[in-house]
């Protein structure tokens, strides 16, 4: 009787621990996005130009290399784990209105600021340049409660991709 109760106690700790992991990667790939995209189309890029048989001389090589490249370049982007981040964070960001892509460019800056002891200081800089960019102020809780939004809507989308693949 006592594995029955502890079976799903055990699914709910792993399912807040996946909850806190997805969560965690959707705030990188959202805060650290430009940096992600120039690494995964570096790399993949790097792949791309590696010769795709070692008999790819004349008359011995592929007879389509256009469609070659975008097959293998299908291939690269389902074998990544930070393709769909990336795609799930670019799709997340295209819907956001105007004044909340404001506010992610602000969270991102705000990483550049130093760091204070206590609360999280990126709440009140973005808090304070939010208003001065947009013309209306909002509190602390709206600035931190937005972004958990769009971080979770991340997520979603993530979730919903991921489905799709299998």
């Amino acid at each position: 009787m006592d594995e029955t109760i502890t079976a799903p106690a055990d699914e709910l700790a792993q399912i807040a621990a996946d909850r806190r992991r997805d969560y965690k990667t959707a705030e990188w790939y959202l805060l650290h996005y430009e940096q992600e995209v120039g690494a995964y189309c570096d790399s993949k890029a790097e792949f791309l130009t590696r010769p795709a048989d070692e008999n790819g001389g004349r008359r011995g090589g592929v007879g389509k290399p256009t469609e070659s490249r975008a097959l293998a370049s299908v291939a690269y982007d389902e074998k990544s784990d930070s393709y769909p981040w990336l795609r799930a964070t670019d799709i997340a960001i295209r819907g956001l209105c105007d004044s909340k892509r404001i506010l992610i460019r602000l969270r991102r800056d705000a990483m550049k600021q130093p760091r204070g002891v206590g609360r999280p200081s990126w709440v009140v800089w973005v808090t304070m340049r939010y208003g001065e960019l947009v013309g209306r102020h909002v509190a602390e809780v709206t600035v931190k409660r937005w972004v958990q939004e769009i971080v979770w809507r991340i997520v979603d989308i993530h979730l919903r991709l991921k489905n799709n693949l299998r």
